[in-house]
């Protein structure tokens, strides 16, 4: 595992991400970029991410799942507890993306993320579909709007309210540009989630089928607000062997 610092180039501060190169040939791997529970900041993603002694199902299956194809595993730092994916996180992976690939050989890049990291893979891939190759969205929300959890932190990442600020939360809305998934999408939700409730990415995933994409609706209707690693690996490997990985 490696740690690395960027700058970003909106508020020119300096920014961990950590690197764990599953494993040895990096010049020919594909490159992960999980983007977990962010609430945790540089040594929560290192615990969460990269330590095998985590046992939580999301970790777990992400980890296994970058050792069994060989990718380069990312973890970005968020920064700070409020670094919802607004225009600086944006700018952040934009920045990881662009310097990872000066660094290694790589050709695509597929997103992973849960809860508010599983919301932020979905936006990040809105704003900037020809940058991934594929998604996967353990336990996040599709629509910004209409979601009410949260909303301190999110108007500090967002610069506003929802009043305030109502073309940054509709534009980082997903739901609201299905046509931009043209990857591979792969989404998990439970149906008792009271923290992130499934219904918009429920509909998102339904607008991909109707529109005939590669789609992977992993639905657990007593599902809370986790995904085992079992349905982790599963979507993973959804996304990866649909994308040709």
């Amino acid at each position: 595992m490696n740690n690395h610092f960027m700058k970003n180039p909106i508020t020119r501060s300096l920014a961990l991400f950590l690197s764990f190169v599953a494993l040895a040939n990096a010049e020919t791997s594909n490159p992960l970029y999980p983007r977990p529970y962010g609430g945790a900041g540089a040594e929560g993603m290192k615990k969460e991410i990269t330590s095998n002694k985590d046992e939580r199902g999301e970790c777990q299956g992400v980890r296994d799942t970058a050792a069994k194809f060989g990718l380069i595993l990312v973890s970005p730092d968020y920064r700070a507890r409020t670094s919802w994916m607004g225009p600086t996180a944006e700018a952040d992976v934009v920045q990881i993306i662009a310097e990872l690939k000066q660094r290694h050989r790589i050709g695509r890049v597929f997103l992973a993320g849960g809860s508010m990291g599983g919301t932020a893979v979905l936006t990040f891939t809105a704003l900037h579909p020809e940058l991934v190759a594929g998604v996967c969205s353990l336990n996040g929300t599709a629509n910004l709007v209409e979601y009410e959890n949260f909303q301190d932190a999110r108007t500090v990442s967002f610069g506003g309210t929802k009043s305030e600020k109502p073309d940054e939360y509709c534009k980082r809305s997903a739901e609201f540009f299905p046509d931009q998934f043209t990857m591979p999408v792969a989404f998990t939700t439970g149906g008792k989630d009271e923290s992130v409730p499934p219904q918009s990415v429920l509909r998102l995933a339904e607008a991909l089928k109707q529109a005939k994409r590669r789609v992977l609706s992993l639905h657990r209707e007593n599902g809370g607000h986790s995904t085992s690693r079992e349905d982790t690996m599963m979507a993973m490997e959804f996304m990866l062997r649909e994308a040709g990985r």
